[in-house]
């Protein structure tokens, strides 16, 4: 269950497509920051995404920096996210 942390806290934490609803961006927000430890990495990828801007913004707030790629292949794009401290 990733709403609770139970697991320990990680270098990397990754997500992959979890912003299509609403209430995600703060839930996906706070439950990666429970999971990586100080210093760590979160790796977001997503579409594009109605949501993915909340997101970026809890992450921003929380303080995080963003460096982002965008991956294309000939059916879709892609943007994938790195969120450090450093």
């Amino acid at each position: 269950n990733w709403r609770e942390n139970s697991h320990g806290k990680y270098d990397v934490v990754m997500g992959s497509d979890v912003l299509y609803e609403g209430k995600h961006p703060g839930e996906v927000a706070q439950a990666v920051l429970k999971f990586v430890k100080p210093g760590g990495r979160v790796l977001l990828a997503d579409p594009g995404r109605n949501y993915l801007s909340k997101f970026l913004q809890e992450m921003k707030d929380a303080g995080y920096r963003e460096t982002v790629e965008m991956v294309s292949t000939d059916e879709k794009v892609c943007f994938v996210y790195e969120f450090t401290t450093e």
